[in-house]
């Protein structure tokens, strides 16, 4: 006799999503306390930035907006692929109304619009806790390793 794995309902991925969801920013924690320990990281100490915190932020903000100005290319790509435009003076310019786009083009829009938002509001975070972590007095090494990690991994 074979024994069938019952197929899972909609519910308990639903449940098990939710779980998840609620112990990553726990696990998160947890992890980030356990490296701090291994590392040997110390109490801060607020301090005019060093030398290679402003190097690390320098690095970052070139990132950001290189990735800004990639996303904003794209959006307008988009735009000039499917014939939209940005404003209503550019549709009458252009002699033609919104309603005529293309619904591919209007989703392709949208999404671009979408990790244009995601983008800002994340980065808001990481400019506050930048600041914050520029005053901290960090190690050399985290330094210039967490403030180029966050942009890379926008960038990618």
């Amino acid at each position: 006799m074979t024994i069938r794995k019952v197929a899972e309902t909609p519910k308990s991925s639903r449940e098990r999503t939710a779980l998840i969801v609620t112990i990553y920013p726990i696990v998160v924690a947890i992890v980030s306390i356990v490296l701090n320990i291994a590392f040997g990281v110390t109490s801060s100490s607020v301090a005019l930035p060093s030398d290679q915190v402003i190097f690390g932020l320098t690095i970052s903000g070139v990132l950001l907006v290189i990735n800004h100005t990639w996303l904003m290319t794209t959006t307008e790509l988009t735009r000039v692929r499917f014939e939209m435009y940005a404003t209503p003076e550019e549709w009458a310019a252009n002699g033609r109304r919104p309603e005529e786009a293309p619904a591919e083009g209007l989703r392709e829009l949208e999404r671009r619009h979408n990790i244009h938002r995601n983008t800002t509001e994340n980065t808001i975070y990481f400019v506050f806790l930048a600041l914050v972590f520029a005053v901290v007095s960090p190690s050399a090494i985290a330094a210039l390793v967490w403030p180029i990690s966050y942009p890379l991994a926008r960038l990618g």
